[in-house]
Formats: C-alpha cells, sequence, structure tokens
C-alpha cells in the first residue's frame, strides 16, 4: 500500500505548500495595502518567517494524521487542494491591477513607492503593477475560483465552504470607495453575489445528483443531534466546539471514535458552559474588531484611500524623496496621517479573516445545518487547521514585531545622539542582540518538534487496525465501539481468539444491546467449535435487534452443526424474509437439504445463489456435490468445471473432481493423457482435469492413510482383486439391507468374507445385518471376530456393550465401553451407554459427569457422523442427564434438562423426557 501512502503524503506536502503561498498573500495585503510610512509593521524579513511557521506547524500538526493516513482521507486531501487553490486564485484575482486604476480606487493610480524587500513582496510588486491587459487574467482567475470549489466539492462538500471564505477575504480586505458608486451596485458587491450564487448552484447540484437528502445517521454515532430538547442540543454542541478547539491547540489524547462517550450538556449550570462561553469570547475579541473596522470603511468610507497617501500629505502621485527625515519629522508625518489611516488598519482585518478561515470549513460538520455522523472527528479539521495555523504563525509574527518595535523606541534617543538620520535603522536593529527574540524563537521550534514527536506517535498507530484501535481503547476506554472493533481486527489474527473474545465481551458490557458485538461473538465462538455458547451470543444478538438477518442465518448454521435441522431450517428461512437476496442464507439452506437428502429443494436454492452471486466457486462446487451425491455425474463434472473456472486453484473442486472421475473409472485414462507431452494447446478441461490430478498426486498424505486403512481392514493390493470384488459385495449387502432385504443383504456379506475372511468390516456389517433380523447370537459373534481382526473397532465394541447390558451383564458392558473409550475418549454412543450403566448400578455422580462428556463431545461427533440417528443422540443425553439430576435431588438442573431434551429432540418432541419433566413438576407442586 507504499503507493497510496505516497501519493497522500505528496496531496499533504502541496496542500502544506498553499499555505505558505496563502500566507504570503496575507503578507502582501498587509505590506501594501497599508501605508508603511505611517504604520510601521514588522521587518520584511520577519514577515517571510509568517508563512514558513505556519506551513511548518501545517506538516506536523497530529490531527492531520487520519486525513493521511486513512483511506478515506483522500478526499479530505484532495478537496484540501482544490479548497486552497480556490482561495489563492481569488486572492490573486482580486490584487490584478491594484492599486494602479482600481474603480473601486476612483480611478487614481497611487503613486509608486520604495519596494520592500524580500522575494515575496517583488513578486508581489510585480503582480500589483501589470498593465491593463491584466483584466483578462483576472477572469481567468476568478473562473479557476469557481472551478477548483466546484472541483473540490466532489471530493467533499466541506470545500464549498472556500467560496464563502472568499466572500469574507472581499468583505474584509479588499478596498473599497464609496465616491465612485454606491456599495449595492458596486464591483464589490457584484464579486459577492457572484461567490454567493456559484456556492448556491453547487450546492443545488450536489443536491439533484445526490437525491437531496442528507444520509440518515442513528442516535449511537450522534446522540446530542437526537434529543427532543433544543437546549440540551445547542449546548452540547456548542461544547462540542470546544472539544474540537482542544484537539486543535493540545491533540494530547486523540482517538477515532467518541461517538457515545461525551456526556450532553444537560442544563445551564453545567460547568462546561463556561468553557463554551471563554471560546465564543475569544473568537469574538479576534473578529470583531476587524470586522467593525471593514464595516466602517464600507458605510462611512471617504474618497482618499491610505494608498494613495503620500508622506507630505497629498493625493496626487508625487515622487517620493530620497532625502533623509529625522525621527521627529517622521512621527509628526505619522501623527499627520493618523486619522486616514484609521480608516485602513490591516491587522485586525487580517485577524478576522484568519478567524473566518477557521470557523467557515467547521460549518458544514457543526451540526446547525445538517446532522453528522459524530460527536468528534479530526479529520473534519483538516480544513480548519489551515486558518488555526495561520493564527499561531500571526500571532508569533505579532509578538515579534511587538518586540522589535519595542527595542525600536528604547534606541530611538541613541540613534538620534549617533547619526543624524535613520538610514542605518535597520542595519543597527538588526546587529543587536536581544534574548526575548530568542526565546520566542525557540519556542517555536519546540512547538514543532513536539507536534512532529506526537505525529510521529500518531502515524504509528495506524499502522494496523490493532495498534489504531488499542490506542483508540487507551484514550477512550468507555467508548464501547473501541472494544468491539479491536475484537473484530483480533479475530482475523491467528492465536489471538481469546483477545477478541474478551474485547467483544468489554463491548457488551459497556452496551448491552449492541447486536453487531454479539453476531461476531457468535461468529468467534462458533470457529472454536463451542457451539452452545455461539447459539446463546446470536440469541442475544436477536433479543437486542430482532430483525438482525444475518444473526438469524448464523444461529441456523449452529443449530445444523448440533444436530437440529428443523430448528435450523427456520432460521434460514426467517433470515430470507427480511433479506431475500442474501446469496449466502442460500447456500446454506443448499447444503442444510442436501444433508437431509431433499435434493430439489437444495438444488432450487443453489440455483437463487448463483443467479445473485454467478462468479463464486463455492456455490459451483457445492452445487456439484449435490449432484454427485444424486449420481448426476454429466452435470456435477460441469459444476465442478464451472467452479475451476472461476477459481482454477479451488482445492475443493480440484478434490471432487478427481473423486468424480474415479467413480466413473476415466481416471486412469486422464492420468495417461495428462502424463502424454500435448502437440498442440490443451482444452480448458483438459487443463483443469490434469491440474486436479496433478493436486492428488502431489498429497501423499491421503494415499498413506488410505494404505493404513487399507492394513487396518485386512485389505491387501496383491490379492488378484479380491478387495474389489468383496467391496462391491458389501456395498450390495448395505443397500439391500437398508431396502429390507435382509436375507439377500446377509447373503452378500457372506459371500464377501468368504472372498476376503479378513475383513473386518465385513464382518461388523454382517453383526448388523443378523441384529436386524433379531439373531443375536450370530450377530455377537461377528462382532467378536471383527473386534479379533480389528480391536479398535470402537462401533463394534459399543454395540456388544449394549448386548450384554440388554442381558444384566453390566460389569462386562463396562469393560467393552471402557475399550471402546480407550480407542476414541470422545464417541458420544459409548459415553450415553457408560452412563446409562452407571445410572442403573446407582453411581449417580459418575454418570452425571460420563453424561456431561457426552454433552460436551456432541458437536464434534456430529460432524464426523451426521445421521438421524446421531441428530436424535443430543436428546437422549439430556434426558438421561436429566434422570441422573433428579435422583441427585438437583431439581433445578434435572427440569433444565429435560427441557433441552425436549428442545433438541427432532421435531421438538421426546416423549421420555416429557413424560419425566411432567412428573418432576407434579413431584415439586406436590
Amino acid at each position: 500500500a507504499w503507493p497510496y501512502h505516497l501519493v497522500n503524503v505528496a496531496l499533504h506536502a502541496l496542500m502544506s505548500f498553499l499555505v505558505a503561498v496563502l500566507a504570503d498573500e496575507l503578507c502582501w495585503i498587509w505590506m501594501k495595502r497599508s501605508n508603511s510610512k505611517f504604520q510601521r509593521g514588522p521587518p520584511p524579513e520577519i514577515s517571510s518567517w509568517f508563512g514558513r511557521i505556519a506551513a511548518g506547524l501545517f506538516v506536523v500538526h497530529p490531527v492531520h494524521v487520519e486525513a493521511v493516513a486513512n483511506v478515506v482521507g483522500r478526499a479530505e486531501l484532495m478537496s484540501g487542494v482544490c479548497y486552497m487553490g480556490s482561495i489563492i486564485c481569488y486572492m490573486r484575482y482580486s490584487r490584478v491591477g491594484f492599486p494602479l486604476a482600481d474603480p473601486d480606487n476612483g480611478g487614481t493610480p497611487p503613486p509608486n513607492r520604495k519596494k520592500r524587500a524580500g522575494a515575496a513582496s517583488e513578486r508581489a510588486d510585480k503582480l500589483a503593477e501589470e498593465p491593463p491587459k491584466g483584466r483578462k487574467r483576472s477572469v481567468v482567475r476568478l473562473v479557476a475560483t469557481l472551478g477548483m470549489a466546484g472541483a473540490g466539492m466532489l471530493c467533499k462538500e466541506q470545500a464549498v465552504t472556500a467560496l464563502g471564505v472568499c466572500v469574507a477575504y472581499e468583505l474584509l480586505c479588499v478596498p473599497y470607495n464609496a465616491k465612485t458608486r454606491p456599495l449595492w451596485t458596486s464591483p464589490k458587491a457584484q464579486r459577492c453575489a457572484v461567490l454567493l450564487s456559484a456556492a448556491f448552484a453547487l450546492l443545488t447540484i450536489r443536491g439533484v445528483v445526490c437525491g437531496g437528502l442528507p444520509q440518515v445517521f442513528s442516535p449511537e454515532e450522534n446522540p446530542a443531534a437526537f434529543h427532543p430538547n433544543v437546549l440540551v442540543r445547542g449546548l452540547t454542541y456548542c461544547f462540542l466546539y470546544v472539544l474540537n478547539a482542544k484537539v486543535l491547540l493540545w491533540p494530547a489524547e486523540l482517538c477515532i471514535e467518541w461517538g457515545g462517550t461525551i456526556p450532553l450538556v444537560q442544563s445551564i449550570g453545567d460547568p462546561r458552559n463556561f468553557a463554551s462561553l471563554a471560546l465564543l469570547l475569544m473568537l469574538t475579541a479576534l473578529a470583531l474588531p476587524g470586522v467593525l473596522v471593514a464595516a466602517r470603511s464600507l458605510l462611512f468610507a471617504k474618497s482618499v484611500h491610505p494608498s494613495n497617501l503620500d508622506s507630505n500629505s497629498s493625493t496626487t502621485p508625487s515622487t517620493p524623496t530620497k532625502s533623509a527625515q529625522s525621527p521627529s519629522s517622521r512621527s509628526d508625518s505619522r501623527a499627520d496621517a493618523a486619522p486616514a489611516m484609521a480608516e485602513y488598519s490591516m491587522h485586525p482585518r487580517v485577524l478576522a479573516f484568519l478567524v473566518a478561515l477557521l470557523v467557515l470549513p467547521f460549518l458544514p460538520s457543526s451540526n446547525l445545518f445538517l446532522v453528522v455522523g459524530f460527536m468528534l472527528a479530526e479529520r473534519v479539521l483538516y480544513l480548519p487547521s489551515v486558518g488555526f495555523c495561520l493564527l499561531v504563525a500571526l500571532g508569533f509574527h505579532t509578538m515579534l514585531g511587538l518586540l522589535r518595535g519595542r527595542r525600536l523606541r528604547a534606541m530611538q534617543a541613541e540613534l538620534e545622539a549617533k547619526c543624524a538620520t535613520c538610514a542605518n535603522f535597520d542595519g543597527v536593529l538588526k546587529s543587536s542582540n536581544n534574548w526575548r527574540e530568542l526565546v520566542l524563537w525557540r519556542c517555536v521550534g519546540a512547538l514543532v518538534v513536539v507536534h512532529a514527536a506526537k505525529c510521529m506517535e500518531r502515524s504509528a498507530d495506524w499502522r494496523s487496525s490493532e495498534a489504531l484501535f488499542s490506542s483508540g481503547r487507551q484514550t477512550n476506554p468507555g467508548n464501547y465501539k473501541m472494544h468491539y472493533s479491536l475484537g473484530v481486527a483480533l479475530a482475523g489474527i491467528p492465536g489471538r481468539e481469546k483477545e477478541a473474545e474478551a474485547a467483544y465481551r468489554a463491548s457488551l458490557e459497556l452496551k448491552p444491546t449492541h447486536a453487531n458485538a454479539y453476531n461476531n461473538l457468535g461468529l468467534l465462538l462458533n470457529s472454536q467449535q463451542r457451539y452452545q455458547e455461539a447459539a446463546d451470543a446470536y440469541h442475544g444478538a436477536l433479543a437486542a435487534r430482532p430483525t438482525h438477518a444475518k444473526a438469524m442465518s448464523n444461529l441456523g448454521m449452529v443449530l445444523q452443526s448440533q444436530g437440529q435441522p428443523q430448528e435450523a431450517e427456520q432460521w434460514h428461512l426467517r433470515s430470507l424474509e427480511l433479506n431475500p437476496h442474501d446469496h449466502k442464507v442460500h447456500n446454506n439452506l443448499g447444503l442444510l437439504y442436501s444433508e437431509l437428502r431433499r435434493f430439489k429443494e437444495s438444488e432450487r436454492h443453489y440455483h437463487h445463489a448463483l443467479q445473485i452471486a454467478p462468479d463464486t466457486a463455492m456455490y459451483h462446487n457445492n452445487l456439484g456435490a449435490l449432484h454427485f451425491k444424486a449420481k448426476n455425474y454429466p452435470v456435477a463434472e460441469q459444476c465442478y468445471r464451472n467452479a475451476l473456472r472461476l477459481a482454477p486453484t479451488y482445492t475443493s473442486a480440484l478434490k471432487n473432481l478427481v473423486l468424480l472421475l474415479h467413480d466413473q473409472g476415466n481416471l486412469e485414462h486422464h492420468q495417461s493423457v495428462c502424463s502424454q507431452p500435448a502437440a498442440v494447446q490443451p482444452s480448458v478441461e483438459t487443463q483443469q482435469t490434469c491440474t486436479a490430478i496433478a493436486y492428488a498426486q502431489q498429497l501423499g498424505q491421503i494415499e498413506q492413510e488410505k494404505a493404513k486403512q487399507r492394513a487396518s481392514q485386512g485389505l491387501h493390493s496383491n490379492d488378484g482383486g479380491k478387495t474389489q470384488m468383496a467391496e462391491k459385495l458389501l456395498q450390495s449387502a448395505a443397500s439391500s439391507g437398508h431396502e429390507g432385504r435382509l436375507d439377500e443383504a446377509i447373503a452378500l456379506a457372506s459371500q464377501a468374507i468368504k472372498i476376503v475372511p479378513s475383513h473386518s468390516r465385513g464382518h461388523n456389517l454382517l453383526a448388523r445385518l443378523y441384529l436386524k433380523k433379531n439373531d443375536v447370537p450370530a450377530a455377537e459373534v461377528s462382532f467378536m471376530e471383527a473386534i479379533r481382526l480389528n480391536p479398535n473397532m470402537v462401533d463394534a465394541l459399543d454395540t456388544l456393550g449394549v448386548l450384554h447390558a440388554q442381558r444384566g451383564e453390566l460389569k462386562k458392558a463396562t469393560q467393552f465401553y471402557d475399550q471402546a473409550l480407550k480407542t476414541s475418549p470422545d464417541y458420544v454412543p459409548a459415553l450415553r451407554n457408560l452412563g446409562v450403566v452407571l445410572r442403573e448400578d446407582k453411581k449417580f455422580q459418575q454418570a452425571k459427569e460420563v453424561f456431561q462428556k457426552a454433552i460436551d463431545a456432541y458437536p464434534s461427533f456430529l460432524r464426523s457422523q451426521n445421521t438421524e440417528s446421531t441428530k436424535r443422540l443430543l436428546g437422549d443425553l439430556y434426558n438421561n442427564m436429566g434422570v441422573v439430576l433428579v435422583e441427585l435431588s438437583e431439581w433445578a438442573e434435572a427440569k433444565t434438562h429435560f427441557e433441552l431434551a425436549i428442545a433438541r429432540s427432532p421435531g421438538g418432541e421426546h416423549t421420555e423426557a416429557s413424560a419425566n419433566l411432567g412428573y418432576l413438576l407434579s413431584e415439586r407442586r406436590g
């Protein structure tokens, strides 16, 4: 992502350069539109540092890190560049031809004056003395002003305030002479009308293009905007402005999210209102003098403009004499011209303009015109910070000027004694050493260095989501969104699941009705196979938000994993009612119906998922698996190839395609084709087949496991094809037994065993066929033979234990169960049967422990053996646990387990558990 960040840094650097350019423009205003003889400001070398300090502070201000480092911050940067470009273009437009023959100046050119030193001032003088052809350039600059404001608004609506800043500049800083024409018909009024009309047009176009309606936010994002009391809203908004000002003045605590953690200002007596009042008074004190000066010049302006004044108080152009003046004569001239200069003092005007540059860009985020989706956000301060940085630089500029003015007065007597003129005054001033100035410079340097250090620290927070939200949690620990977002970030990091769970639970402690936190917690618990806890989390999400469609679908997946397909189907269908175009839910239903062998419904939902998301390889693969299960091989093959067309390395589709080719008997043919060099470019289907075969050949572990399985079953590859024949006979026997043709099935299984006598799985199948025929002695003999051939056959051991338990031989039954559990400690049927034996033997506490272990192991067992009998097993476990708890006099827990047995049984019916529950309730009432 470094190219993206490089572009953002480049845009921020360009923005900082434009801040310096705007500062140069303000210096030009201060120097050229005030008569320097009568308003002696700081020397030009001080003014040249005005822009450098403002730009330097803007570069390193920590509040800009979010705009530069964040993905969505590109809009802030691009709109900021256009915003600054629009203002600078208008400032250049307003000074082209000024003060030469400007209609606002009565058409009288000002006298030639001595140019100030400094490169910025020389460039300004050159622009100011352009010939009349500069008027054409002025039109181009006005068009550029409007165009850049429009371009900035395309990036972000906040940039349209550039036109408002231009209006403020026109009213505060551009001179006006009432002698030419009235104010309302003057070029000044016309320019303001053009700017305001353009702003209205841009906002209208934006409203038409975007639908005219603002985005709707929730009370969680901005609680103050939704409070019914107008007074509370207003007071809270004022305090939010204080917090924004604090972030600019003291950016020590920065956080990406503040919503919901700033208490509302409920009454006028709240102490925080003093801070709001202080901010209002401070801004008023800064802006009001300039506004009053500008208003007086507009409403009561005289025909003489200060730029037309000469040192001899003449309004006609004259060439200034080069003869030296004494300080006393200069003081007299300053006193004579003071009334005229009072009408056009630039310092308060520039100060008021900088306040406008601070406040106006913030108005769209102030909740005054539109409700925004946050209470405090660093990124929206990117444009207002321009005015803030210029105000800080202007404060330094003013303080340095005051220090040098103080030195001027202190040295004036000494200079009058040493020299008759003040020609070498600047040289003496520069050569003088002043410790106060040195302290001031060091303070500015320290400010920049501290901001740069904080900027680097904040940039490190944006290197990863984990670092960002961890920092936010430290800064704002009461914000539930910080804990929730940290949980989301940690959940995607392997090995950090416990920390993610803790973050989700901390978020829920702060906001117990946070539905998304419940849902994500359920996803995390589900990935850890903690299905019951995951189901509880999804129920919590639905309690907080009953229309949470994703939580419904996720709950259906958990219930499906717990062997409750009917309940899972209901939740999936409810989720589809709320969001019928959710392709993931259609896919989940397809998987569910495929397990239930409801192939038509499964296929219908897979097709719905593919209609919504046709480029999802997993859905094509799942549809192929469905057709493979239904023995529809040509369609299954086409589905697998469609999946591989979308994702050529999709491992599941590669495996399934190889299995399909193996079942069709075409695998060896395709292997030979792939092993030969192709004379021509192979087709797409051939490439897919060869990729699948190569992938299967790379999986050496699969072949090793198959070899181990064949060895454990007594199968050998060098038996002359007997094993393959026996396998086919056993498949036919299993199919016949499933259809009820038991005699035929027993004959086929016996024939298979005669072909391969060491086939342990064949003996096991024959024993189960004898059980279906109620021939227990023959079944027991076959089970014993299967165990002799494979002592680790847990299902045979478990069944033998059941046979002995039915005859009352509990001790022998326990031996078989223990042997089965040594091989597979989490084999749930053996645990259930062992618990029953312990209960019959009056060992209730041991039985309780065994049943609890079986309940805990059930979800993983269900995934390995997802059959109808397995799905009924959970209800039996809860019912047996309830019976044991009754014997232990734990009545409340027994009632809970009987209810769970009924709820977790297929169809919500468990006759024995219902009877036990009824008996328990009647006994407790008695």
